[in-house]
């Protein structure tokens, strides 16, 4: 993480020594509380020591190595708040069942407040009617089964506009012995599925289209971004909300601005339709719009506009830049460990053949095409550390009492890599899912696997993702032969955020498997 704030916090630390009431575990407490690390100061608590930290290492692995230390639960203080950094899935299995309604909270946050839309997203608003409210609009407009069934066909016209254009690419790079950016694909894939999911709307080439760009660009801004420590958001003094030596409140206020513009863009044109009761070309907007009335936000203090666009926002980035990131591990793994990539291409040349496309009713049977995507999103969870949750009421979590207002992080990343757990917890092993770990699934059932999270704050998008992630590969697999120049490895080397991005992007050789009229639909 990247603070620049040696100096600041050393001064603050000096200013407010005399005035703080320091660490309640100084005072008489008949209280168990989780083992803190050493060395917290006033005020800024382990801010001096996180400050120091290498800026490109994820955070995800900062907490590991303290748990490593420390144990699998203890706590930081960042800033003049205290966190439960949970490291092992019984410490998650208790925050997420027995207390998933006393963690339920999110924190205040500046992003909560700008691209949070004052806290008008489901992401960050609070636990309560209004959350279950918007939660329930986005489940049932956009995300329910019956929504994506009668949506399907955005997905697999997508997918086939995608693979058409690869095809294409692999005319030309082939002929001139060239590599194909395989990063960009997977980004213009995923972002034109939910684009046209949400707006009814495509982008031919999202390096060259202009709001494609600027989403691209609010994006990779975003992921960023949430994933540093916003000063104010830990000491919430007001000079620092106003006077920002970081930068970041003022990139997530620039974000805030471009992206709202294009949404409102987007809402405005649909509110001029004349007859918003067509089905046949209804996408997830004209669905909100239909579903919802004027004033029905106005109790929770929103208005209509706000919280279709807030919510249309929290799709995109779900439904788009992490499913892409995922997607881009998944190639990378195989290319390293090209005798999984044969094994998938057996298995479907065996269970589909080469006559026809894989279907979305063909992913049941094509278990180790889905084994291999459970063992990616163990190594590389999309969100490594499991957005931020806020005891709302005293409670006791595994054997430790929890005061409210505690901050609690999940390291999802550090669970799926428990050796205790898993054998050979670093090795990409797809098998494991189909032997010891076959009845493990991603959907917060089974708290040693949670890349989805779990409980009421779980991921709403986890059948999008699914079903995207399943027909993509088995489509790729089927259609084409994938490998490195000169048969090199994929750098695996992870990037930092709130998603876990790979720093380098993937240039591949590409090949047809299938006679060339099965790419031209």
């Amino acid at each position: 993480m990247d603070y620049h704030l040696e100096a600041i916090l050393g001064i603050l630390a000096f200013v407010f020594f005399a005035i703080i009431i320091w660490r309640r575990s100084n005072t008489l407490t008949t209280e168990k509380l989780a083992p803190q690390v050493p060395g917290a100061w006033p005020i800024i608590g382990h801010l001096h020591q996180l400050s120091g930290i290498d800026k490109n290492v994820p955070f995800a692995h900062t907490l590991a190595a303290l748990a490593d230390k420390y144990g699998p639960i203890f706590t930081l203080r960042m800033g003049m708040y205290p966190y439960l950094i949970i490291n092992n899935w019984e410490g998650a299995k208790d925050c997420l069942t027995t207390h998933d309604k006393d963690f339920a909270a999110r924190p205040t946050s500046m992003a909560g407040q700008s691209i949070g839309y004052k806290y008008a997203r489901f992401t960050y608003s609070n636990f309560g009617l209004y959350y279950n409210h918007v939660r329930k609009l986005a489940l049932t407009q956009v995300l329910s089964s019956t929504k994506l069934e009668k949506m399907r066909h955005i997905r697999v016209v997508e997918l086939e506009n995608s693979i058409k254009d690869l095809y294409s690419l692999t005319q030309v790079a082939n002929k001139n012995n060239e590599v194909i950016n395989i990063t960009q694909w997977f980004h213009q894939l995923t972002l034109n599925t939910i684009v046209k999911t949400i707006c009814g709307k495509r982008y031919n080439n999202i390096e060259k289209d202009e709001e494609a760009k600027r989403f691209r660009k609010a994006f990779k801004g975003i992921m960023y971004v949430v994933g540093q420590i916003v000063l104010y958001d830990v000491v919430p003094f007001p000079l620092f909300k106003y006077v920002d030596f970081q930068g970041h409140i003022k990139l997530m206020n620039n974000i805030y601005k471009d992206l709202d513009s294009i949404l409102q863009g987007w809402l405005e044109d649909h509110m001029k339709k004349k007859d918003l009761n067509n089905d046949d070309d209804e996408d997830a907007i004209d669905a909100m719009l239909k579903a919802t009335y004027v004033d029905e936000f106005k109790a929770y203090g929103y208005s209509q506009a706000t919280v279709i666009k807030s919510t249309i926002l929290s799709l995109i980035l779900d439904g788009s830049d992490t499913t892409a990131v995922h997607m881009i591990w998944i190639m990378s793994l195989l290319l390293n460990n090209p005798h999984a990539m044969k094994q998938a291409q057996e298995e479907i040349d065996t269970k589909v053949g080469k006559s026809r496309w894989v279907g979305e009713s063909d992913v049941k049977n094509l278990v180790y095409l889905q084994a291999i995507v459970k063992e990616t999103s163990r190594l590389y969870p999309p969100v490594p550390l499991l957005l931020p949750h806020e005891a709302v009421q005293d409670c006791k979590v595994a054997g430790y009492d929890i005061p409210k207002g505690t901050r609690t992080y999940i390291n999802a990343w550090k669970i799926h890599r428990d050796p205790k757990i898993w054998s050979e917890s670093e090795k990409f092993m797809p098998e494991r899912f189909l032997t010891s770990k076959s009845s493990v699934d991603a959907r917060g059932q089974h708290f040693e696997f949670i890349p989805f999270g779990s409980g009421r704050r779980s991921c709403p998008g986890i059948n999008f993702a699914t079903l995207v992630t399943h027909l993509t590969f088995a489509r790729l697999l089927q259609g084409f032969a994938f490998s490195t120049s000169s048969n090199t490895p994929i750098d695996m080397t992870e990037g930092v955020g709130i998603t876990l991005p790979k720093v380098n992007q993937v240039e591949i050789l590409v090949t047809p498997r299938l006679s060339s009229n099965f790419y031209v639909f």
